[in-house]
């Protein structure tokens, strides 16, 4: 998933009279965003301190949490991808800061079959760029560290993947993935 467009959230900053991206720095900034995603606190307490941040009632942090997400578009061309390296026979896993409720939202979409495995920060209590998630999701999908590549947008990430052993890709909407990966795969061999 990937924000295209950030007009909703831009709308709630001029309506709650902030300055632009306001919103999503509590969203995404506060504490309590931090422990859902290490499976400390659940969705509805996490999203109740986002309401008392923003002075919000009830009813607007409803209508927030309804709208807040709506310009997040799931990659289509990246899942095409995805499914292509799966079928040539390579292992894919799924390493995410995220919540509880991840693994159930890519079940929802359809896409669980296109990972061998799915490690999540919630689940485990740990959150990129800490060294033992690489491990965790490397002994889930038994690959050394040097036969697997990490691809992540946040440089910090990918650093730390390569502190590992791991090869590592930052991801960029530009980026020619498949290329990078084909390059990477001709490397190894």
């Amino acid at each position: 998933m990937r924000t295209e467009d950030r007009s909703v959230r831009d709308l709630w900053d001029q309506r709650l009279g902030l300055e632009p991206g306001s919103v999503e720095r509590v969203v995404h900034g506060i504490a309590k965003w931090r422990d859902v995603q290490m499976g400390l606190c659940d969705l509805p307490n996490y999203w109740a301190e986002v309401g008392r941040e923003l002075n919000l009632s009830a009813e607007m942090l409803a209508q927030l949490q309804s709208e807040f997400y709506k310009g997040d578009k799931l990659d289509l061309n990246l899942v095409d991808l995805i499914s292509r390296f799966k079928q040539e026979g390579l292992r894919i896993g799924l390493l995410s800061n995220n919540i509880l409720d991840l693994i159930t939202e890519i079940e929802q979409l359809g896409l669980s079959d296109i990972f061998d495995e799915i490690v999540t920060s919630a689940r485990i209590g740990i959150m990129k760029p800490t060294a033992a998630t690489y491990h965790m999701i490397l002994d889930a999908l038994h690959v050394r560290p040097e036969n697997a590549v990490f691809i992540d947008d946040f440089p910090q990430n990918v650093e730390a993947a390569r502190a590992v052993g791991m090869h590592g890709i930052l991801f960029t909407p530009d980026l020619d993935l498949d290329a990078a990966i084909r390059q990477w795969l001709d490397e190894l061999e």
